[in-house]
C-alpha cells in the first residue's frame, strides 16, 4: 500500500501537517482526534500520537497493534478512527 493518510483537525477543519499535530485521546476512554498544536496547546496530555508517525496504513495498523496492547485503551474509540480512514481510503467495510 501507498496510500496516505490524511488527519483532520477537529477543531478548525483544516489537515494536519506533519510535526503540526497529534492523535490524541484526553483521558484514555476516547475520543481520538487530530488537531493542531495550535489550536489545541495541550494535545499531547495524557496521550498524543504525532501525525508523521500515523501516514501511512502500514503504521496506522502498527499502532492499533500497540494500542490494543494497552489495558487503557480498551474503551477508546480507536474503531471509530479506523472506520474514518477506511471510508477516506474509499475501502469497503468488512463483510
Amino acid at each position: 500500500m501507498a496510500s496516505t493518510l490524511v488527519w483532520t483537525c477537529r477543531t478548525c477543519g483544516s489537515a494536519v501537517d506533519d510535526f503540526d499535530g497529534v492523535l490524541r485521546c484526553a483521558d484514555g476512554r476516547g475520543p481520538w482526534r487530530a488537531v493542531h498544536f495550535f489550536c489545541h496547546p495541550e494535545a499531547e496530555r495524557p496521550y498524543g500520537i504525532g501525525v508523521e508517525r500515523l501516514r501511512t496504513p502500514e503504521a496506522l495498523l502498527a499502532w492499533t497493534e500497540h494500542l490494543l496492547g494497552q489495558d487503557w485503551c480498551a474503551a477508546a474509540d480507536w474503531a471509530a478512527l479506523l472506520g474514518e480512514q477506511r471510508r477516506a481510503l474509499g475501502l469497503p467495510a468488512a463483510s
